[in-house]
């Protein structure tokens, strides 16, 4: 599946070494991210896609990574993580499924990259440069992941990213699963460390709903 709103351009990517360093300053600084977020799905099995659309709030604390996904009509639902407890809340049936995903929260950060540092990203993954594109109007920088970890392995075959030129952050990210379905990511409005209240970032059982636990 070609990546949502990608378009390739005669651009000069920028250097592995230039956005690893820039990803290692800012990493340091970062506490929050907020944006909108578009989002394509591809079975393989089926041939079929499917497209949402909604906003990502996340944060890192001494804790680690917490946040929402909120995704907006025809199929509403917030995805809230937080430690190693995801809730999915569907607001048309008032139902929250709750679940202990163990170790799979902690690749959030590995796989979202919103405040990962370079070095990071360079014990995490084999990194090859596939030059650059235009996502939108934007230039960007393509770069090509896989994952060291067999267990990272199991859940994402190869990651593909765009990062902007000056930014330490993906502007589009492009996850394809051993299984060969994929899921593609396109962020725009990124704000690095909003003023924004905390409550931005937590998510509460509204009253009334119906809790399923999953284990």
């Amino acid at each position: 599946m070609a990546a949502a709103s990608c378009a390739v351009a005669h651009l000069e990517a920028e250097p592995l070494d230039t956005i690893l360093s820039r990803m290692d300053a800012n990493a340091k600084k970062f506490r929050s991210v907020t944006a909108a977020m578009q989002q394509a799905d591809y079975n393989a099995v089926l041939k079929e896609s499917t497209k949402s659309d909604g906003d990502l709030h996340i944060r890192r604390s001494g804790s680690g990574f917490s946040g929402l996904l909120k995704y907006n009509p025809p199929d509403p639902r917030v995805v809230s993580f937080i430690g190693r407890t995801v809730r999915i809340y569907y607001p048309n049936s008032n139902v929250v499924e709750q679940l202990n995903a163990g170790g799979y929260l902690d690749h959030v950060s590995e796989f979202l990259l919103f405040g990962t540092s370079g070095e990071t990203l360079k014990k995490t993954y084999s990194i090859a440069p596939a030059g650059s594109e235009s996502i939108g109007s934007t230039p960007a920088t393509h770069l090509v992941l896989t994952p060291k970890s067999a267990e990272l392995g199991k859940m994402i075959a190869k990651l593909e990213i765009w990062i902007p030129e000056g930014e330490s952050y993906p502007i589009q990210e492009k996850a394809t699963e051993p299984s060969q379905n994929a899921h593609v990511f396109s962020f725009t409005e990124v704000k690095i460390n909003p003023r924004v209240p905390d409550s931005a970032f937590e998510f509460k059982i509204p009253p009334g709903a119906k809790v399923i636990n999953h284990k």
